[in-house]
């Protein structure tokens, strides 16, 4: 499992990387179960699009968020 946050929650240092993408002066925040940190940390940084948050987590994002407007339960 890979978490990928744009605010810093997780206040152990060691088991959290920052990844800075495109053109952005602020981080995402990756942490990691059953993964290598490194190796989600460069899978993440290099994923598609040209901003912060790679395209697939924000169309992700996106649908969910459309299915809670709509009364849907996402598990």
């Amino acid at each position: 499992m890979i978490g990928v946050a744009k605010n810093n929650f997780a206040t152990i240092n060691k088991l959290k990387r920052e990844v800075y993408r495109g053109k952005s002066e602020k981080p995402l925040y990756i942490t990691t179960k059953g993964i290598d940190l490194d190796e989600a940390s460069a899978n993440i940084s290099k994923m598609h699009g040209d901003f912060r948050v790679p395209t697939i987590l924000k169309l992700v994002d996106n649908y969910c968020r459309r299915l809670k407007t709509q009364g849907t339960n996402v598990v």
